[in-house]
């Protein structure tokens, strides 16, 4: 009858959207596995952590796929896209952490160079012949500033994954996650202004011992972030991916 057609229809829908969903999973956790893998960012020790929760996260996934398909019932789907609900958030939760991870890595050694930078502006200043010396030091302090902002969210960053990792619960677990992201964001765009401020200083000084790009940190080594899931609608939608290297 109508109404039995429907249904049916109704459940050959909402499988399918439950295994879009799944093989997009698969097939972001296995674009962040060749990410860790190729990175030089962290040990080799860490990596084959990450790489190991990886596949065992693609594992239960593939374990999930095959219920829906086995499933004939709709209370069983309904069980099932409620499990899948809750492993999507554990996901982001732990493709952040693992993305963050890689990244504050690369902020913490461009952190290191800029604070080396610091020392030898300091040096070539003093020797330069600098006839817009207010402009010149004005520039010196924001570059310092952004420095020592980027360095301090860099560590509070750090504390918070820490905090992270010991919360008692998956909703602290997350907030902390979130926050620590965002300061490593914060940290980023603040290494990308001091890059900006320091090409001007050597506009204006260009001393002989330095050029223009030597030793100064390249914007685009912090402008670049790994995929990261996102949900379109508020019903566990299609997940989207970003680039933004």
């Amino acid at each position: 009858n109508k109404g039995s057609k429907e249904s049916r229809q109704h459940f050959e829908n909402s499988r399918e959207f439950m295994l879009i969903n799944i093989d997009l999973m698969i097939e972001y956790l296995e674009k962040l596995k060749s990410r860790v893998d190729s990175s030089e960012d962290i040990s080799d020790d860490e990596a084959q952590d990450i790489i190991e929760e990886i596949d065992e996260r693609i594992g239960k996934l593939k374990e999930r796929r095959q219920k829906i398909l086995d499933g004939q019932e709709i209370k069983e789907l309904r069980k099932e896209l409620k499990e899948l609900k809750k492993f999507h958030g554990e996901l982001k939760d732990f493709s952040l952490e693992s993305v963050d991870k890689i990244k504050h890595r690369r902020l913490g050694e461009i952190i290191k160079r800029a604070e080396k930078l610091e020392e030898k502006l300091d040096r070539i200043l003093a020797k330069a012949n600098i006839t817009n010396q207010s402009q010149v030091n004005s520039l010196v302090n924001n570059f310092k500033a952004k420095i020592d902002s980027a360095r301090d969210k860099y560590h509070d960053a750090i504390d918070l994954f820490e905090d992270a990792r010991n919360a008692s619960s998956s909703f602290d677990r997350h907030q902390l996650i979130l926050q620590a992201h965002e300061k490593l964001v914060s940290a980023h765009f603040d290494l990308k202004s001091a890059h900006f401020i320091l090409k001007e200083i050597f506009r204006l000084v260009k001393p002989l011992d330095l050029d223009d790009d030597d030793d100064v940190p390249p914007s685009n080594q912090t402008g670049c972030t790994l995929n990261t899931p996102n949900i379109s609608s508020k019903n566990f939608g299609y997940i989207i991916y970003k680039n933004n290297c």
